[in-house]
């Protein structure tokens, strides 16, 4: 029982830290891509998008979401998201690569890293209330419980080893 309990959180580690890396990867390429987007483009797109109905959705609708992404790419609000995205992109990649090698060093630094994001992500859904923020903040829940467990682990494997 004590394997097959062992087996599955090894399991869940693997693929939360698989899942970690292609998120990392996803928003350094979305701040890098943001580099090379101004607000004409994406309200283009969106108008396109409008014009040809492919959105079911009203004028005030319509309307808000032009206004949002067009205060995102203020100058300072646009710098602000692509430091973001892409600190966090490589943050992201090189702990869950660190982890998945099993640096012990880079543990603490993990759980640090992802208990900070988690409090912001619960300060957020008081914001902005969305059903995948808290199916985010669960996988994430789940994922610092598993670092913490793997750590726990590797430090007592390591220290029987010595």
């Amino acid at each position: 029982m004590k394997f097959m309990k062992q087996r599955i959180y090894q399991v869940f580690f693997n693929l939360s830290m698989i899942v970690k890396g292609i998120d990392g990867v996803i928003e350094l390429a979305g701040g890098l891509a943001f580099i090379f987007l101004n607000r004409e483009n994406i309200l283009n797109l969106l108008s396109h998008i409008y014009d040809y109905n492919m959105l079911d959705i009203s004028n005030h609708t319509f309307l808000s979401l032009a206004t949002a992404v067009s205060k995102a790419f203020e100058t300072n609000v646009k710098n602000f998201i692509i430091v973001i995205l892409v600190c966090n992109g490589f943050v992201k990649i090189g702990m869950s690569i660190s982890l998945f090698m099993r640096y012990l060093k880079v543990f603490p630094v993990a759980l640090v890293f992802l208990s900070v994001l988690f409090v912001y992500q619960i300060v957020q859904l008081f914001y902005t209330p969305s059903l995948f923020l808290i199916l985010f903040n669960v996988f994430d829940a789940l994922v610092i419980l598993v670092i913490w467990a793997e750590y726990n682990q590797l430090k007592k494997s390591r220290k029987f080893q010595k």
